[in-house]
């Protein structure tokens, strides 16, 4: 009668610890500034591609769900995105005479600046 009982209990405790576990940060805030490695000027309506990753655990097999974004930069070449959870993300630049940069990054805290050179 106890066996069961106490089974019953570690595995309530295993599951609240499991789900309450989770690989991604929260209130993500991705903030970059685009600079042009030929002349040093930062890029000014470069399109921006940011892919933000999360992990799923609503499914046995942990699964990475993407959400995509295109954003242009200012006229200071940032451009920021924010997300309310994520585990990593990547970021494509494309420039109008067709040069592009990646960058991708696992994150380690819920705040990143980057800085994106083309060349």
């Amino acid at each position: 009668m106890w066996r069961g009982t106490i089974s019953k209990v570690i595995n309530i405790i295993l599951l609240a610890v499991l789900t309450s576990c989770s690989p991604n940060y929260r209130n993500v805030e991705l903030i970059g500034t685009v600079f042009d490695e030929a002349n040093g000027k930062i890029v000014q309506n470069a399109q921006v591609k940011v892919v933000w990753w999360t992990y799923d655990m609503s499914t046995a097999a942990w699964e990475s769900r993407k959400t995509e974004e295109v954003l242009y930069t200012n006229t200071r070449g940032e451009f920021s995105s924010k997300i309310d959870k994520a585990q990593s993300f990547d970021v494509e630049v494309f420039l109008s005479d067709g040069r592009t940069s990646e960058y991708a990054e696992n994150l380690t805290n819920n705040k990143t600046s980057i800085r994106i050179t083309i060349q």
